[in-house]
This record gives structure tokens, C-alpha cells and sequence, in this order.
């Protein structure tokens, strides 16, 4: 097994036009914005884990 490195690194999350994930690389222009590498990425997703939520709500809209 040998390990194949991804590019530089600078992939956000994006959808398909059926909404379905898949990952994106960061565009010229938003890699021009941010004056570092640590700036956050203009992204239209975020991780699941940090999801804050009415427990009975969620549950009730049927979680994921």
C-alpha cells in the first residue's frame, strides 16, 4: 500500500445538481481572497459533527 496525495490540499465540499456530496477545488479567485492558507473557505457545506439542534425537532423532521 502506498500513499497518493490529494494535490495541494485545497478541496471544499460541494453538490451535484442532484445533491448529492462530492468535493471541489478551491477556485482561483477564492485562493486570491484569502491572504492565508489558514482563512477559512467559502463553502455551502459544513462538517455534520458540528451541528447544534432542538433533540425533539430533530428527530421529528426525521434526523439523517
Amino acid at each position: 500500500m502506498r500513499y497518493g496525495g490529494a494535490g495541494d490540499g485545497d478541496a471544499t465540499g460541494g453538490f451535484w445538481w442532484s445533491l448529492h456530496f462530492r468535493w471541489d477545488l478551491v477556485s482561483k479567485a477564492e485562493k486570491k481572497r484569502r491572504k492565508s492558507v489558514t482563512e477559512h473557505v467559502r463553502s455551502p457545506t459544513m462538517a455534520g459533527g458540528l451541528l447544534a439542534a432542538n433533540r425533539k425537532y430533530f428527530l421529528e423532521v426525521g434526523g439523517y
